[in-house]
Parts: structure tokens; C-alpha cells; sequence
């Protein structure tokens, strides 16, 4: 009886010592599956990891095939056309290889206030007006020159006569400026406004002058004659106007949410369109004066009949205020921007064939290259866009981001000769800068080609 106590005792303390060194094999097993299973992710990752470097180095390859090959095409063109030796292809080949793409060139100046831009639309000749503490003038040449001694601070707006020998500066005096750039001084002030004037405008055919001014009114100026300038207006803030295509009409638009078409020589009043419940912001003629756009805050984009002051279509499927609006350049679309970031390609008759939306902001200006290509500009970035008027479709072709802040001005320079437009913008720091904007592929190859051989030009 002695000996069965202990002996109890002794497979009892057996037996615990055995169920822990079982579980203490199972948590050693446990432990090595986990480090088997973290190997196991390991490899798996590193296999993913290799697999995408793989595919990106396919895919540049074949990017690189591609462009290969269209240089390699390029090349035969030039051998087709030209008596090129081998010695000469095989640069161009190389070169090929690395063509240029849509790029801001460079930022011609800092703190400027405001630019104005004439070119001679039958040529390439092009001078650009800097406001800066005095007023800098670059051509397309490259010479440069400045209006020294000028009357005011600070411009608060200038823009050139068509013919280009004249410049008109607007400060914050009220006073209207000449300078005559052959003469290189100013030859005439002209006095008529209450309040700082904020936007200048020549007529088409030269002979007129429209100035804005705070105090709300519109001055039509005679610039070949002594005739006394026209007072117009509205009876509250006048947001925009312009001239029609052929000089015979100024069309107004104010907060008033009126619209006003004048006859351009004599002031006459001859329509107010009424049709909007908000102030209006744009107007936009057709390129032959017939139609017209009014663009405004409550999303409405109105197309009016100028002659007879009739309103034809209302085009309604906009978002929030629209900001502009234009035709393209032969009058078969609409293309209009909104603050909810929209671009809206409309048919004539008001059939909505596009919706594109900005990545990132709100879009304020539309301007039409041609028929098939447009620039939008928004807060913080403009964006060159293709369209397709037989397919309906739109292709962004490049992002111009403004890095300074918010976009002030935005003018295109045409240049149907080169493979691509210029740009000039201004964002609200004053960084003037200028862009070249390809308009496709094949006309890139065709600009570079054209360097070598002018028979490809």
C-alpha cells in the first residue's frame, strides 16, 4: 500500500510530461509551416515582382519597335523623295528615335500682368506685348524692344491694332494710350471713361476701337478719323463684348442678364435679347457674323439669329454656370465648358454629342485651332484635345499644367505651315510661358522630316 501512492504519482507526472512535449512538437511544427508559408510569399512576391518588370520591359520594347519602325518608314520616305546617302539616313534614323512631344518651351518672363499677341495670319510673323513695369515687344525674329517712358504705373490691358504698328496700353487713369511703334511714342490719348478700363478690342476691318471700362460703360473709338468715340453700356456690370466677323456690329453682355446687339458705326440700339435668369458672361459670334452665343450663369448656352434678334436654339444640359462657349471654325458644332469641369460638343440643331471632364478643375476658356482641334483651359491646367467630327469622339492629347497658380491668359498662335500651334499662357503669378502643341503623329514625323529634305516640307 506503501509503494502504490508514489507509483501513481509517478506515471501521472509521465503522462503530463509527455502531453507537453507533444504540444511543445506541435507548436515547433506550427512555427515551421509559418516560416514555410512567409518563404513561400516571399517567392510568390518576388515571382510578381520579376513578372512586372518583364512585362514593362516588353511593353517598352514594343513601344520601342513601333517607333522603330516608324522611323525606319520615315526613312524610306526620305529615300523615295530626296537623293539621300546612307551616310545622311542614318542620323535621321537615329533621330527619329527621339522626337519631341507636346512641352512647355520655355518661360519667357516673370511678373507680368498682362501680354497681348498680333501675327499676320499669311505669314509666320508674330510680335508678343509684355506688361510688365514698362511694356517689352518680342518678335517672331527675335528682336526685341520696349515703349519707354510710358504715362501710367501699371497697364492694366494693351492689345495691337491688326496692321500691328500700333499698340493701345489701358491704365488704371481711365485713359486710353497710342504708341505708334514705328515712332516709337505716344501719338494720342484718348479720354472718356469714369473708371479703369479692362479689356480693349480692335474691330476686324481696323478702323474701330471698343474699350470696357468699370463704370460700365463701352467706348467705340474712330481710330481713322477725328469723329467723336460712342458711349454704350448696360445699367449694370458689362462682362464681355466683340465685334461681328465683318466690323458692322457690337454685341454686349452684362449682369443685367441681357444682351444687346449696337450697330458698330452709329451706337444705334438695334435688339435687346432677353432669355437668360442670370448675368451673362460670354458672347460668340460664327465665323460669317450670322449666329451668335450667349453664355451665362444659369446653364444656358442661347444661339440667336443677329439680325433679327430671334433666339434659335437653347442648348440646356449643362451643370452649373457655363463659363464659354464657341462655334468651331465651320459653324457644325457647339463646344461649351462649365464650372463642373464639363467640355459639351453639341451638333447645331442642340443633339449633345460629347461629354469630356477635366481630371482635376473647373474650365473657364474654349478656343478653337481648327475643326478638328481645341484647346480648354481651367484653373490650374489647359488641356489640347482632338476631335473627330465623323467618329464623335475626343482624344486628349496633351496636359499644359500651370504649376504657378491659376491660368489669367491664354492665346494660340496658328501656324498651319509647322507640324504644331504655339501657346502663350499667363497664370495669375505672371509666368508668361509659351508651348508648342503638335497636332498629331503624322504631322510630327512631317515636321521632323522637313528639317532634312525640303522636299518633305
Amino acid at each position: 500500500m506503501k509503494n502504490t501512492l508514489p507509483r501513481a504519482s509517478l506515471i501521472s507526472l509521465l503522462l503530463l510530461l509527455a502531453i507537453l512535449l507533444w504540444a511543445l512538437w506541435a507548436l515547433y511544427q506550427q512555427k515551421q509551416t509559418l516560416k514555410q508559408q512567409e518563404s513561400l510569399l516571399a517567392q510568390q512576391e518576388t515571382q510578381l515582382q520579376q513578372s512586372k518588370q518583364q512585362w514593362q520591359q516588353e511593353r517598352l520594347a514594343r513601344l520601342q519597335a513601333l517607333n522603330q519602325a516608324q522611323a525606319y518608314t520615315a526613312v524610306l520616305q526620305v529615300a523615295a523623295q530626296s537623293q539621300a546617302t546612307p551616310a545622311f539616313l542614318a542620323p535621321v534614323y537615329d533621330s527619329l528615335l527621339q522626337l519631341p512631344e507636346n512641352e512647355l518651351v520655355k518661360t519667357l518672363r516673370s511678373n507680368v500682368s498682362h501680354f497681348a499677341l498680333q501675327n499676320d495670319s499669311l505669314s509666320e510673323n508674330w510680335q508678343l506685348a509684355i506688361a510688365k513695369k514698362d511694356i517689352q515687344i518680342l518678335q517672331a525674329s527675335g528682336l526685341q524692344s520696349q515703349c519707354m517712358g510710358l504715362p501710367v504705373e501699371q497697364v492694366q490691358h494693351l492689345t495691337f491694332n491688326r496692321q500691328g504698328d500700333k499698340l493701345i496700353l489701358a491704365g488704371y487713369d481711365h485713359l486710353l494710350y497710342v504708341w505708334d511703334l514705328e515712332q516709337k511714342k505716344i501719338t494720342q490719348t484718348l479720354v472718356g471713361h469714369t473708371a479703369p478700363v479692362f479689356k480693349l478690342q480692335f474691330s476686324p476691318d481696323d478702323r474701330l476701337l471698343l474699350s470696357h471700362a468699370a463704370d460700365h460703360s463701352l467706348g467705340v473709338w474712330f481710330m481713322q478719323s477725328n469723329r467723336p468715340h460712342l458711349a454704350l453700356g448696360h445699367p449694370d456690370w458689362v462682362y464681355d463684348a466683340q465685334f461681328s466677323p465683318d466690323s458692322r456690329y457690337i454685341v454686349s453682355a452684362a449682369a443685367d442678364q441681357q444682351v444687346r446687339i449696337w450697330d458698330a458705326d452709329s451706337g444705334h440700339l438695334l435688339h435687346t435679347l432677353t432669355g437668360h435668369q442670370g448675368p451673362v458672361y460670354r458672347v460668340a459670334f460664327s465665323s460669317d457674323g450670322q449666329q451668335l452665343l450667349s453664355i451665362a450663369e444659369d446653364g444656358q448656352v442661347i444661339r440667336w439669329q443677329v439680325k433679327t434678334g430671334k433666339q434659335i436654339q437653347s442648348y440646356q444640359n449643362q451643370a452649373g454656370a457655363v463659363l464659354d462657349a464657341a462655334f468651331s471654325p465651320d459653324d457644325k458644332q457647339i463646344a461649351s465648358v462649365a464650372l463642373d469641369g464639363g467640355l459639351r460638343i453639341w451638333a447645331v440643331d442642340g443633339r449633345l454629342l460629347y461629354t469630356w471632364r477635366s481630371p482635376s478643375d473647373w474650365l473657364a476658356k474654349i478656343l478653337w485651332a481648327d475643326n478638328e482641334h481645341l484647346l480648354v483651359s481651367g484653373n490650374h491646367a489647359s488641356y489640347w484635345l482632338r476631335w473627330s467630327d465623323s467618329q464623335n469622339t475626343l482624344q486628349l492629347l496633351a496636359t499644359l499644367a500651370q504649376n504657378q497658380g491659376e491660368l489669367q491668359q491664354a492665346k494660340l498662335l496658328r501656324q498651319p505651315q509647322q507640324a504644331y500651334d504655339v501657346l502663350f499662357t499667363l497664370d495669375i503669378r505672371g509666368q508668361l510661358q509659351r508651348w508648342q502643341l503638335f497636332r498629331d503623329e503624322q504631322a510630327l514625323w512631317q515636321e521632323f522630316l522637313s528639317a532634312f529634305h525640303p522636299s518633305l516640307h
